[in-house]
């Protein structure tokens, strides 16, 4: 049996499909994040390597693939590496961001505009001549918007500017102290700047309930 491989994978998870010609899923494998932007490069290969296995869970060790394509952001540098390590004996592989598969997936045809807002944020289109066009996708630092760390930054920001007078009253301002544990907003600064809540912090994150 000749089957095909589908792994989208992010900051959060990976997740890889096992499918047949005709469509039909027969495996699918979920492990933890694999975009080397943010975590190694060795526990994102490791990740990739999981969800394929899992993935293929239940099938004969003759298993290979027709062809292949790997989604994840930050990982088409590790392209040739990356298929030398776990994709040697696939026929095909495509190996990019994830901009493609959300836009395939999303529309089903070669042509049109999906705007994504979250992790990841980003838009692009394409034309019925095959010209693209994409905005955004810089990264939850100085992009991401529509994402919970974004939404996040946001909310404190309105905060302090409540606190200095510049903005206005925001009923985010007791809920996040809460949240935070914060005897006055003058804490906030060194909250954020030593262990506090951050992107990358295990356990923490910016939302607030």
């Amino acid at each position: 049996m000749i089957y095909f491989l589908g792994i989208d994978g992010g900051g959060t998870k990976t997740e890889a499909l096992v499918g047949t010609a005709d469509g039909a899923i027969v495996g699918r494998g979920i492990a933890g994040p694999s975009n080397p932007i943010f975590i190694e490069k060795a526990s994102a290969f490791d990740n990739i390597g999981k969800s394929i296995k899992l993935a293929l869970k239940g099938h004969s060790r003759e298993t290979y693939f027709s062809s292949a394509a790997i989604c994840i952001p930050g990982i088409k540098r590790y392209r040739d590496e990356l298929k030398a390590q776990l994709l040697k004996d696939c026929t095909k592989v495509y190996i990019d961001g994830d901009e493609l598969n959300a836009f395939c997936g999303a529309l089903a045809k070669p042509y049109g505009v999906i705007v994504l807002a979250g992790t990841g944020s980003f838009a692009m289109g394409i034309n019925k001549k095959g010209e693209k066009a994409e905005m955004g996708g810089w990264g939850p630092i100085i992009g991401d918007e529509g994402s919970g760390y974004y939404i996040g930054v946001s909310g404190l920001r309105a905060v302090v500017k409540e606190f200095e007078g510049t903005g206005v009253k925001t009923s985010l301002t007791p809920r996040i102290m809460e949240a935070l544990k914060l005897k006055n907003i003058e804490d906030l600064r060194r909250n954020i700047h030593s262990d506090g809540p951050g992107r990358n912090v295990p356990g923490r994150n910016w939302g607030f309930p």
